[in-house]
């Protein structure tokens, strides 16, 4: 029987591009916020920003991306099968299944429900798998659990009149302005 790994590994590659793109350009975007140029001013290293700072923020599009490419490599690997490349039939493949139920298709049309249906159900548990665990990752970093929202918080010109007025308010403060020297 032929293998997948010779077809899949091109494959792989090229669908590797687009989570890179998405990873660079959440990178990019976190490299910009404001608590990072605070970890520079305070004197950390680049190293330390990006494993205190970066890596746990990008854990969750990492995850999302990773589960959405192996749902892509599952529907690539079985229409690669269906089609008769890779796997042959004595080894045992989703696609050279739908290929066999498609065969009856006359006969029995409804062969090809659980055959194509596990293939679709592979796929929206990865995708949801992938959401499950992005919450989870972001959970620990924002210390917000799916489930509990947060208090809701006053907004406008009220907000800091309603923090100094507020029952068991420990300090309010108004105007503050944090400026660091250099470029």
């Amino acid at each position: 029987p032929r293998s997948l790994y010779p077809a899949m590994l091109p494959l792989g590659l090229l669908l590797s591009a687009a989570p890179m793109r998405v990873i660079r350009s959440v990178t990019l975007a976190i490299r910009e916020d404001l608590y990072i140029e605070a970890a520079r001013v305070s004197g950390l290293a680049h190293r330390q920003i990006m494993r205190r700072h970066v890596l746990p923020r990008i854990y969750g599009p990492i995850v999302v991306q990773a589960t959405l490419t192996a749902a892509v490599a599952v529907m690539l690997a079985s229409g690669l099968a269906f089609l008769g490349f890779g796997v042959q039939v004595p080894a045992p493949s989703w696609g050279t299944m739908v290929a066999e139920a498609a065969s009856q298709y006359q006969q029995q049309p409804w062969f090809l429900v659980p055959t194509g249906g596990i293939i679709a159900l592979t796929v929206l548990s990865l995708g949801l798998l992938g959401d499950a665990l992005r919450d989870a990752v972001t959970g620990q970093w924002t210390g917000h659990t799916p489930g509990r929202l947060a208090p809701p918080r006053p907004s406008g010109p009220a907000r800091a009149s309603e923090a100094a007025t507020a029952p068991g308010a420990l300090l309010a403060v108004r105007d503050v302005r944090i400026t660091v020297p250099g470029p």
